[in-house]
């Protein structure tokens, strides 16, 4: 096995927000963080280099905006180490992913599926060294030979999500002609992040892999502190339970992560979520298949359904859905939609552009330190900048 994973270095910023792209939030760590660990579980050391000129081989190399699951990684390397031949990997087509693929123009349709920014360098062509830093076409849009990209040069490997069946549900037809709605939310996922709907996506992915190892294969004991805890302990209704909880007796918690500290009120519901410590549900809200940041605080009758909450951020009085609230953001009794009643997948900000984002639900992106005032109705897929203050009308002193 190769020890090395090189991540180039681009200076990538999350688009709208602005973060650092290392530093973006994926499951209550950083993309940094979240890489690493995914390294460290294939048995890699990360190395972030600026340029892949000269790099040994054999290796991996990844863009350093390129979220992916251990499940992914893991498959990658061992396909491209059996063929031992230079490969960039890629998912393998289905039916959602084709339609949610539309919303990534970094990903490169290939016959079977869609490749993404990460490869295998099994050995060095001669005009190699000439070419390395054309991995990919760079932030500022100049292009070069590609030569990593190019399929006679790399051998596509697609891997398969092998779970979407998990992010299945029924619903009324007049959601869904079929009675049932297919979101593409993996354990074994990858893609580009650039832009708020790309790190929303990558959480979703994040959350399905932290609840996977929980419940199926067992978290490596070096994932506790990822987790927010010190120690944990499992419980009946298959939870993994920091230091210092607190769950009221009237609640229901089943197949959650609860990091250290956190409070559960009365009546409340969580359902397969991943809540970092210090954070609090109060009484009567449901969080369902979402990600709760360090001291986030969602307050009563509040419902809270495949969405990102950051740290320090403040959910109040508010159906939240689909949705991705920044750190320090705080949301007061608004109305996010999140679906399009035409039936049309939701367009958001991508590239600076209002593009498809080739999903059928998404939300209110609120970006890090923004507030948005009760009585505000939102459309679906709308993006709130890092500290903007949204109200429903002029604000009144």
């Amino acid at each position: 096995m190769p020890e090395r994973l090189y991540i180039l270095e681009r200076g990538s910023k999350l688009g709208v927000f602005g973060d650092p792209i290392a530093t973006a939030p994926v499951g209550n760590q950083t993309l940094a963080a979240v890489q690493r660990e995914a390294a460290r579980r294939v048995g890699l050391e990360i190395e972030r280099v600026r340029s892949a000129a000269g790099l040994p081989v054999p290796c991996f190399i990844m863009e350093e905006d390129t979220y992916v699951t251990p499940r992914f990684l893991a498959a990658f390397a061992g396909r491209a180490l059996a063929l031992g031949a230079n490969a960039r990997a890629g998912l393998a087509s289905t039916d959602v992913l084709e339609r949610v693929a539309v919303g990534h123009p970094r990903a490169d349709k290939v016959d079977g599926g869609f490749l993404f920014d990460l490869w295998y360098r099994a050995t060095k062509d001669d005009h190699d060294d000439s070419h390395d830093d054309d991995l990919v076409s760079d932030d500022d849009g100049a292009d070069g030979d590609n030569d990593l990209q190019a399929e006679s040069v790399y051998a596509s490997i697609l891997i398969e999500c092998d779970d979407l069946a998990y992010s299945r549900s029924r619903v009324p037809t007049a959601l869904s002609e079929g009675g049932e709605i297919r979101l593409f939310e993996s354990s074994c996922a990858i893609l580009q992040i650039h832009d708020p709907v790309h790190l929303y996506q990558a959480n979703m992915h994040q959350l399905v892999a932290a609840i996977r190892d929980m419940l199926i294969d067992g978290p490596p004991a070096a994932d506790a502190a990822d987790a927010g805890m010190r120690r944990s302990t499992r419980t009946a209704r298959g939870n993994a339970v920091g230091e210092g909880v607190s769950i009221h007796p009237s609640a229901w918690v089943e197949g959650s992560i609860l990091g250290d500290g956190v409070t559960i009120g009365a009546q409340a519901v969580v359902r397969h979520a991943v809540i970092d410590r210090g954070a609090q549900v109060f009484e009567q809200s449901m969080v369902q298949r979402s990600v709760l940041g360090q001291n986030a605080l969602v307050h009563t009758q509040c419902r809270v359904l495949h969405s990102v909450l950051c740290a320090e951020s403040f959910l109040s009085h508010s159906p939240f859905q689909f949705s991705f609230l920044g750190r320090g953001a705080a949301v007061f009794g608004t109305l996010p939609t999140d679906f399009r009643l035409d039936g049309r997948t939701v367009k958001t900000i991508i590239e600076g552009e209002v593009r498809d984002s080739g999903l059928e639900f998404l939300g209110l992106l609120v970006g890090h330190e923004a507030k948005v005032a009760a009585g505000v109705v939102s459309g679906p897929g709308r993006v709130i900048p890092n500290g903007a203050v949204v109200h429903r009308g002029p604000p009144r002193a």
